[in-house]
């Protein structure tokens, strides 16, 4: 995962640290609220039949590349730009 996201990172290399300390405190807080993040293959299904084009509630770890990050953040998961914080 780490050489993934240096590699696609266009910002500065501490704002990735920084985004990467943001999602895991997301990802913890959720987990522990009791959350499992669904497979990407279910989300695939659903989004096979809904038409799902954005993904609520998911940190870049566990959220699938093909579906937008969150509602409030309108860049794709994979686009790693610095403007895609």
């Amino acid at each position: 995962m780490w050489s993934h996201l240096r590699v696609k990172w266009q910002g500065q290399p501490l704002d990735l640290l920084r985004r990467i300390n943001k999602e895991v405190h997301l990802q913890n807080t959720l987990e522990a609220s009791g959350y499992r993040s669904p497979t990407w293959r279910i989300l695939r299904a659903l989004q096979s039949f809904t038409k799902a084009k954005v993904l609520m509630g998911e940190s870049i770890f566990t959220a699938a590349p093909f579906l937008r990050e969150r509602d409030d953040d309108q860049s794709p998961i994979g686009d790693l730009s610095k403007d895609g914080e």
